[in-house]
């Protein structure tokens, strides 16, 4: 198969493309099985965009003579700049030799809404070939992003390319319908689940019973491994451990605990979600608390999470130890998510109307006390 070997061009001239000679084992045929399983493969273990867009690029320059492939957003303006590389290639030198190609069929592109595929005039034998996303497969809606390929043509032909091509949009299409469901489904879900915790709190006298209602059926209702609960009960905004689910009693004393109180008091100070492992492998020192955290208990991850009151101030947080699988699945933090924003005007209402005598005077005489 022919691969492109990637140059930046002159200065001067924008038009050389050269092309070298690789193998490639079993390509796919148009009706081979195995490819369409690869797509599917890809939709279902992909847990964003970004990961989908690199899974599905893999296939696209194993199976055919790709040279380079890009996405480019659609931008405010409805215009597609600013091309984000997929492959691993010079991708900055061929956009420069493709660019103005490139733009004039994304214009031709958006407007006949099909895929489009012309030879480069500057090099024999390769194609660029563009095809529009759109979100909703068999609508009118806007498209979102376009892909851009540059093949080579010399031993396939351009009608697989563009046909490889299609099966991207459609495959990042079908995705992004399946987030919307499944967010759907999450929306409806925590709704339902955060009506009854918020009647179980109607029933709570203290705020110590309003914080192990929370862990106890939040632990059960997102099945985490364990869920930690602090609210605020100083000036300073730190946070005391009121409640560890599945545990009676809980108390300071014990260096289990401290470490527990330490990781929620991270997500008050920085006011934010924070998850361990972290997503892009992060490191600061916010982190280091819920990674201590998980090796004390044994646990694979957690998520942090703020509570944070209708007056948008922060109240507490929730700390959700969790399995591996389920910090590799984006619907577990945001159902978590949905449900502590859901309850966290819940609690508020709570620790006022269980504040005790000592806070009524701090408030009120506060300089003085």
């Amino acid at each position: 198969m022919n691969h492109l070997k990637n140059q930046s061009p002159k200065p001067k001239s924008k038009s050389r493309v050269t092309v070298t000679q690789r193998t490639k084992v079993q390509p796919y045929k148009f009706t081979d099985q195995r490819l369409m399983h690869s797509f599917e493969v890809a939709l279902s273990n992909s847990n964003s965009i970004a990961t989908l867009l690199i899974n599905l690029s893999e296939i696209v320059s194993d199976q055919t003579d790709c040279l380079s492939l890009w996405v480019c957003q659609r931008n405010e303006n409805g215009e597609y700049r600013s091309p984000h590389l997929l492959t691993n290639t010079d991708g900055e030198g061929l956009w420069n030799v493709v660019e103005g190609h490139a733009q004039e069929m994304i214009q031709r592109v958006g407007k006949t809404r099909q895929i489009c595929s012309s030879p480069i005039r500057s090099a024999t034998e390769t194609s660029l070939i563009v095809a529009p996303m759109i979100n909703e497969i068999g609508t009118d809606s806007p498209i979102t992003m376009m892909l851009i390929g540059l093949f080579s043509s010399e031993s396939q032909s351009v009608l697989r390319q563009q046909w490889m091509v299609g099966l991207v949009s459609q495959t990042i299409a079908r995705w992004i319908q399946h987030r919307k469901i499944a967010h759907q489904q999450i929306q409806t879900r925590s709704l339902n689940d955060a009506f009854g915790l918020a009647n179980a709190l109607d029933a709570t006298k203290t705020i110590s019973e309003a914080a192990v209602v929370v862990a106890n059926h939040l632990r059960k209702l997102s099945q985490s491994e364990q869920v930690a609960v602090s609210f605020c009960q100083s000036k300073n905004g730190t946070g005391t451990l009121m409640a560890i689910s599945d545990v009676e009693s809980v108390g300071l004393e014990s260096e289990s605990n401290k470490i527990i109180n330490h990781a929620c008091n991270q997500t008050i100070q920085s006011g934010t979600v924070l998850r361990y492992p972290a997503a892009d492998n992060e490191h600061s020192p916010a982190l280091l608390a819920l990674e201590k955290y998980c090796k004390t208990n044994g646990i694979e991850g957690c998520i942090a999470l703020p509570l944070v009151s209708p007056e948008e101030k922060i109240i507490g947080s929730v700390v959700c130890g969790a399995t591996a699988q389920q910090m590799n699945t984006e619907s577990y933090q945001l159902y978590l998510e949905k449900m502590v924003s859901l309850v966290s005007g819940h609690v508020g209402v709570v620790q006022r109307a269980n504040r005790g005598m000592r806070d009524v005077f701090r408030s009120r005489f506060g300089d003085f006390w």
